[in-house]
C-alpha cells in the first residue's frame, strides 16, 4: 500500500502508528543514524548513514504471535514523571502523561521493532516495552529477548508508534488516555507551526522592504487562504423499507451491495456477537430495547464497520 510512502513524505505531520503501523515506522526508519548523535533543525541526508549492524529491524516477535493477549507496559521516565527527552527544544509528545507504569494493554501482533545494543545515534529510539512472554517449556524465549519494544517515538519528527492496541475496550481508559495525549500534542504542533508560518511570511515581506502595515494585512490575507493539505468525505447511505420508509441499512446490505462482489473485499466489525434492538418496529435509532434487528450482529457499544477493497483509486 501507501503506507510507507505516506511515513516518508509527511514529516511535519504528526503520526500515530498503532501495531503495523508502529512497525511500519520502524521499518522507515531502522537504519537511519545521525553523524556525532547530533539532529541538525534540517535533518539534510548529509548528516543520515546507515549500518544495518546498529539499526531496528521489524522481525517475528520471539516468543510467537501474540492473539489478545493482555500485557504490562512500562515506559521511560525522567525525573519529572514525562517519557524521557533528549530535546528539550522542541515540542514532544507526552503519549504516557497520567499513565501508571506497568498498565495493562492487549496485544495482537506476530511482528516486532527489535533495537540492536548500539542503537543512540538513530533517528528512532524505543520508549516502552513489555515482558517475553514464555510460551512453553520447549519453547523458551532467549535471553537477549527478555523485552519487546512496545512504544518508539522519532527524535526530530512528530512520529509515534505503539505495538499494543490503545483502541482497544480491553487496554480500556489507559488506551483512551494515551489517544487524547496524542490528540492534544497534535493540536500544539499545528498550532506551533502555523506560528512558525506566520513568522516566516512576516520576515518575507520586511525583507523586501515593505510598508509593515501593509504587510501585516497582507499576511492575514495569505494565512486565512491557506487551504488543508486532506478532505475527509462523508455519504450517508440511507435505504427505503418495504414500506417506502427512509432508514439507515444494517452493515451486511451495505457490504452484500457495495463490496460483495469485489474480488478481494474486507469487513471489520466488532466479535461481540451481541444482537442491535430497537425500542420499536418504527424507531429508526438502534438503541437499548425489545425490538432485534434484522441482519445487525453488532451491540450497541459497537461504533463503527470498516470495509473496503483493493480496487480503489488510492489502492497499490
Amino acid at each position: 500500500g501507501i503506507v510507507l510512502e505516506a511515513i516518508r513524505s509527511n514529516s511535519d505531520i504528526p503520526i500515530l502508528g498503532v501495531c503495523l503501523g508502529h512497525q511500519a515506522l520502524g521499518y522507515v526508519y531502522g537504519n537511519d543514524k545521525v553523524r556525532n548523535n547530533l539532529l541538525p533543525d534540517d535533518m539534510s541526508s548529509d548528516y543520515i548513514i546507515s549500518n544495518n549492524d546498529q539499526g531496528a529491524e521489524v522481525k517475528l516477535a520471539p516468543c510467537g504471535p501474540v492473539h489478545g493477549l493482555m500485557s504490562s507496559v512500562f515506559w521511560l521516565e525522567d525525573d519529572d514523571g514525562n517519557v524521557g527527552n533528549r530535546s528539550n527544544h522542541r515540542l514532544t509528545c507526552q503519549l504516557f502523561e497520567g499513565l501508571p507504569q506497568n498498565f495493562d494493554v492487549v496485544r495482537y501482533h506476530s511482528l516486532v521493532v527489535e533495537f540492536s545494543e548500539n542503537h543512540d545515534n538513530l533517528v528512532i529510539e524505543p520508549i516502552a516495552w513489555c515482558d517475553s512472554l514464555k510460551s512453553s517449556a520447549k519453547n523458551e524465549c532467549e535471553p537477549q529477548h527478555a523485552t519487546i519494544c512496545m512504544a518508539l517515538r522519532h527524535k526530530k519528527y512528530p512520529h509515534y508508534g505503539v505495538q499494543f492496541h490503545p483502541e482497544s475496550i480491553g487496554t480500556g481508559e489507559v488506551g483512551y488516555r494515551l489517544i487524547w495525549n496524542f490528540c492534544h500534542f497534535a493540536d500544539r504542533y499545528k498550532a506551533r507551526r502555523r506560528q512558525q508560518l506566520g513568522k516566516s511570511i512576516r520576515a518575507s515581506f520586511h525583507d523586501t522592504n515593505r510598508d509593515s502595515s501593509n504587510s501585516e494585512i497582507e499576511v492575514d490575507a495569505r494565512q486565512n487562504r491557506i487551504q488543508p493539505l486532506h478532505r475527509v468525505f462523508i455519504h450517508k447511505i440511507r435505504s427505503a423499507d418495504n414500506g417506502g420508509k427512509m432508514k439507515t441499512p444494517s452493515p451486511e446490505v451495505v457490504f452484500g451491495e457495495l463490496y460483495s462482489s469485489r474480488p478481494n473485499s474486507f469487513w471489520l466489525d466488532s466479535s461481540t456477537g451481541s444482537t442491535c434492538f430497537r425500542k420499536s418496529d418504527s424507531d429508526d435509532q438502534i438503541i437499548n430495547g425489545d425490538v432485534p434487528v434484522e441482519g445487525c450482529p453488532i451491540s450497541s457499544n459497537s461504533r463503527f464497520s470498516i470495509m473496503g477493497s483493493d480496487d480503489g483509486p488510492l489502492s497499490r
